[in-house]
């Protein structure tokens, strides 16, 4: 699932939106001087295909195979048998 947008390292050339095959992005205006960034705007829909990461010639987006985020399992099962909390 899509993750996140660097918005400094954008460089507004909308590539993500015109390949993300789900319509997952959008063009904004980040500041006052009409400079766009790609933003996140249907996150749910993100297939995790990674064709927009792949695209970016900023390196500036990040797709995670997951798709839903994933707990830290610590302590261990043993560790915590061993300190009685089992």
């Amino acid at each position: 699932m899509i993750c996140f947008v660097d918005e400094e390292r954008c460089v507004g050339c909308g590539l993500c939106v015109r390949v993300c095959p789900l319509d997952v992005f959008r063009m904004v205006a980040r500041d006052g001087r009409g400079k766009q960034v790609a933003r996140i705007v249907y996150l749910e829909d993100c297939m995790s295909c990674f064709i927009c990461e792949e695209y970016c010639p900023a390196d500036c987006l990040y797709v995670s195979p997951e798709r839903s985020p994933l707990h830290a399992v610590w302590p261990f099962p043993e560790e915590r048998e061993r300190r009685g909390e089992g």
